[in-house]
């Protein structure tokens, strides 16, 4: 495996880990601890959930991340093929969010951010795709 395929696969990764702990601390926000039993041996969890989270949502904490590392996130989040050019997929976007949203606001999110940051996002029912526009 050379170096460009190592470096690509770090960052899939940091992206992947991002979501999942965004996800956890979504789902552990507002959880309580329950008292230890006296002799610690039976079955019952130390941890009694209280208003929690949904699985199914996330807070955004996206920092320096390439276009190409949400491309997974999205494809899975829309149903939809993503397709990107190169310039597209090399820029960087930062998007942090105070609140936890539903995985599909989440995709929303990110494209609307994109296209904030002028990147042309054009939807069919099957596809989506991202490039930078003709500067000229």
């Amino acid at each position: 495996m050379d170096i460009s395929s190592l470096r690509y696969l770090c960052r899939r990764l940091t992206l992947s880990a991002a979501l999942i702990v965004t996800t956890a601390v979504a789902a552990c926000k507002e959880e309580t601890l329950a008292p230890e039993t006296a002799t610690g041996l039976e079955d019952k969890p130390t941890q009694r959930p209280v208003n929690r989270t949904s699985p199914d949502e996330v807070m955004l904490m996206l920092d320096k991340v390439r276009v190409e590392d949400v491309v997974p996130f999205l494809e899975e989040e829309t149903g939809k093929d993503v397709t990107l050019s190169d310039e597209a997929g090399r820029h960087r976007f930062t998007l942090i969010s105070a609140d936890s949203m539903s995985r599909e606001a989440a995709a929303m999110r990110i494209l609307d951010k994109l296209r904030l940051d002028g990147l042309r996002i054009i939807e069919t029912p099957n596809t989506i795709e991202i490039e930078l526009p003709n500067r000229q």
